[in-house]
């Protein structure tokens, strides 16, 4: 569970530094930064109480970023797609 709670961190933590990549708009940038932030804090959340909303708030947060945001690499967005898809939060209570 714990080295669950430091991946999801450091995942977070990768896609506030490198994950976005919005260069037109500062505005933009800042926003996409807040997605990210959010899906962060949403997956923290999760791993520290697997419920079936901490799941949905968690994946829906992920979409979000996915959706709206640019990426450097796009393998990085295949990865989180499937990630996204790979979750099954149905499992949970």
């Amino acid at each position: 569970m714990k080295s669950k709670f430091l991946l999801i961190t450091f995942i977070s933590t990768l896609f506030l530094i490198t994950g976005c990549r919005r260069t037109s708009v500062l505005g933009e940038l800042s926003q996409c930064l807040e997605y990210a932030s959010k899906y962060g804090e949403d997956a923290i959340a999760f791993s520290s109480n697997q419920t079936k909303a901490n799941c949905e708030r968690m994946k829906s947060s992920l979409s979000t970023y996915i959706k709206k945001c640019d990426f450097n690499d796009a393998s990085e967005k295949a990865d989180l797609q499937k990630e996204l898809d790979d979750e099954d939060c149905s499992q949970y209570n």
